[in-house]
């Protein structure tokens, strides 16, 4: 078991006072009897509680952290990839999540910007475009039914029925279509 004081501990890691002390407040040191730092059982516990983001030892000429692909001689690590590694690992995973959000923040922008329309509002408007069409074409018998009854000439009676089927279809022409602004209730969905 190797022990120091607190300075010769930072003198040897290449750390400030402060932040040797830091480490203590953070209960991050083990110490022996003597009150002196156990250095191989502090070094563990470093280890051990060391956030994998932060990426390990900066120092000038210290060896990279695992996910970081070269060892301080800058030669590759043999056999091992940076998603292999535990840090790699979670490199691998905050690139995901980073890249992920950037689409996630495309889309809200050009959803914004009016180039993109949420499906389940088109879905909706155009259920409601078919709705109102299905309804109008069931509902025209109704409407046509007398007039139709008073003429006696085929050609007048398609007139008649073809005129109902362009007032339905101009109808649709000028409903919204998806994309455009929705009514109100429709946003809210």
């Amino acid at each position: 078991m190797t022990a120091m004081t607190q300075a010769e501990y930072a003198r040897a890691r290449g750390w400030s006072k402060p932040y040797v002390s830091k480490l203590k407040r953070q209960g991050k040191l083990a110490f022996d009897a003597a009150g002196l730092v156990n250095v191989e059982a502090t070094d563990a516990l470093l280890h051990v509680t060391r956030d994998p983001a932060r990426g390990g030892d900066r120092r000038p000429g210290a060896e990279k952290p695992a996910g970081a692909g070269a060892d301080a001689g800058g030669a590759a690590r043999a056999g091992q990839t940076p998603a292999s590694t535990p840090d790699g690992a979670y490199s691998s995973a905050a690139a995901r999540e980073k890249i992920a959000r950037a689409r996630i923040a495309e889309l809200e922008l050009a959803e914004l910007a009016g180039q993109l329309v949420r499906r389940d509002q088109v879905e909706r408007v155009i259920f409601d475009l078919a709705r109102q069409a299905m309804d109008s074409l069931l509902s025209m018998s109704d409407r046509l039914a007398g007039a139709v009854a008073a003429e006696s000439d085929p050609f007048r009676c398609a007139l008649l029925i073809d005129g109902e089927a362009r007032q339905i279809a101009e109808a649709m022409r000028a409903a919204e279509m998806p994309g455009a602004k929705l009514a109100p209730d429709q946003e809210a969905a």
